[in-house]
């Protein structure tokens, strides 16, 4: 059992092929005295379950996240007004904080960097340590663009509510973080393959048949 099963939560998406990503469904107000033991909200999202699992990076800022990942699209765009418009709307959060890694040290710190330049990721990181933030955060917000848009209302409407969006205009992305499809087998290690009752207090998986997102409206 690990840190996230004592919270209630929805396992969203797998990072690097094998660590779970969740999204707790009540306060976590975290620990103290065991600084691992990470804080956590509804309108956050955390990399890893914690102590008994993968030591935990919480997402604390998603619009950050998405900002970060909207200003390296924007850079990408041949139209001109809607790189105008994508940079205009990211401005007021991208240079906030997105990620943090409450309790590491700085071997647990570069055991991840290492696990993050592999091959189990689609698009590993290859930079130096100081852009490993930036590049995880691109990486979430991504993610919370097409999949959780809920968690960045105000950056997403900034940038998809205005006349020169273009959904064809987004170029190929980091698709870090996986969908495990409705219905699929959930594997031991997840820890979801539980009786529906007990899963009902612990995890369960976010998607089904009918949730969806359209960036078209």
């Amino acid at each position: 059992m690990s840190y996230i099963d004592s919270f209630r939560h929805e396992l969203v998406g797998l990072f690097a092929s094998r660590i779970p990503v969740y999204r707790p469904l009540e306060v976590i107000e975290g620990s103290e005295s065991h600084p691992q033991d990470f804080a956590c909200r509804p309108d956050q999202l955390v990399i890893g379950g914690g102590a008994g699992e993968h030591p935990g990076v919480v997402i604390r800022d998603p619009e950050a996240a998405v900002a970060k990942w909207a200003c390296e699209q924007a850079a990408q765009f041949v139209d001109e007004t809607m790189r105008h418009d994508w940079l205009q709307a990211s401005a007021r959060f991208a240079d906030q904080s997105a990620v943090s890694f409450p309790g590491w040290d700085r071997e647990m710190l570069a055991d991840f960097v290492k696990r993050c330049r592999g091959d189990s990721l689609n698009y590993p990181f290859r930079g130096n340590k100081q852009g490993f933030e930036s590049w995880l955060a691109r990486s979430v917000g991504e993610f919370v663009f097409y999949a959780l848009p809920d968690l960045a209302p105000n950056i997403i409407h900034g940038l998809t509510g205005r006349e020169s969006f273009y959904p064809d205009h987004l170029g190929q992305g980091y698709r870090n973080i996986l969908l495990l499809p409705p219905l699929i087998p959930i594997r031991d290690e997840l820890k979801l393959d539980r009786a529906p009752a007990e899963r009902n207090k612990t995890g369960i998986i976010a998607w089904s048949i009918t949730r969806r997102h359209r960036l078209d409206g």
